[in-house]
């Protein structure tokens, strides 16, 4: 199958390399900057597995001979893949988190083509520009499997993902349940990113406090949306000093680098899209009636960091 893959950062090499090279998937990069092709080295945290990808050159829009596109693009940059996917009439799975007023003009710009989807990856670009990622045991890329004319290219896309070793399976409310649990973890993310760093938020009570209502009022908002994923639903409660503090430690001690991963990709990088998606909810909470007073506040911190 040939597959164009949106977003040339950790997350869409990660996607990318494992369907080139385990699937056998013909798979193209676009990106906003064109350029030469390159290795990409990938490396499985878990296990130290390495796989070395001869991606092709970048390409600025998408082949019309591509039949499925997966976007891996930063928030910001998600109104940038109306023009870069205009060549093909291929689907296009996001897996870029989107709130619902996103979804609806992603729709109307490509009809009939938005595939709503929840990445299972995450990973980083470290230092020596290799990609460290980790696939969860027990986690699920989940694709929107409610738009019946690309229902056969989605199931091979699924299959192909499974075959790669990335978990993967056609679902319903997608959308609905990647709202909830986006809107129940930004707090936290913003608190990062305000403090600039774990040991930083974890000292600073007050942003902890206001983190955990905000992490609140989003889980109460994200309910009359959709079911956020359990573990997200959950983490309000444990948004506190002792929790967080007894969490870093353990996680500190036996598994070092997710709190360099969290460090390298919430403290300041991601200021646009939290900036952005919390704007996003503030709207949806204005259109239903909610006060998010504890996010407003918040995201105000944040504009001033």
């Amino acid at each position: 199958m040939r597959v164009a893959v949106v977003g040339a950062g950790a997350l869409g090499s990660v996607y990318g390399a494992r369907l080139a090279c385990l699937s056998g998937c013909d798979v193209e990069v676009v990106a906003r900057a064109p350029g030469p092709a390159r290795t990409i080295r990938l490396e499985c945290v878990h296990d130290e597995t390495t796989l070395e990808w001869a991606a092709p050159a970048r390409s600025e829009r998408v082949s019309a001979d591509t039949q499925v596109v997966v976007v891996c693009v930063r928030y910001e940059y998600l109104d940038s893949v109306v023009d870069r996917v205009e060549g093909s009439a291929a689907p296009v799975v996001v897996m870029t988190p989107m709130m619902p007023q996103d979804a609806e003009r992603l729709s109307a710009a490509m009809p009939g083509r938005l595939v709503v989807a929840m990445p299972s990856v995450t990973a980083y670009e470290n230092a020596a520009h290799a990609i460290r990622y980790w696939l969860p045991h027990g986690s699920t890329t989940l694709v929107e499997s409610t738009l019946p004319g690309p229902g056969p290219v989605l199931a091979k896309l699924v299959a192909d993902l499974e075959k790669a070793g990335i978990g993967a399976k056609l679902e319903r409310n997608v959308l609905d349940r990647s709202v909830a649990t986006t809107m129940a973890i930004l707090p936290l993310a913003m608190a990062v990113d305000i403090a600039g760093g774990v040991d930083a938020v974890l000292a600073d009570h007050a942003l902890l406090s206001l983190a955990r209502d905000a992490a609140e009022e989003g889980s109460r908002l994200g309910a009359t949306v959709g079911k956020a994923e359990r573990w997200a639903s959950m983490l309000p409660r444990f948004i506190g000093p002792r929790m967080l503090k007894a969490a870093a430690a353990v996680t500190r001690s036996r598994f070092p680098e997710t709190l360099t991963y969290v460090e390298h990709h919430f403290a300041g990088k991601l200021r646009a899209q939290n900036l952005l998606l919390g704007a996003r909810i503030l709207e949806l909470a204005k259109q239903r009636g909610a006060r998010c007073d504890a996010l407003e506040r918040l995201i105000g911190r944040l504009v001033v960091t």
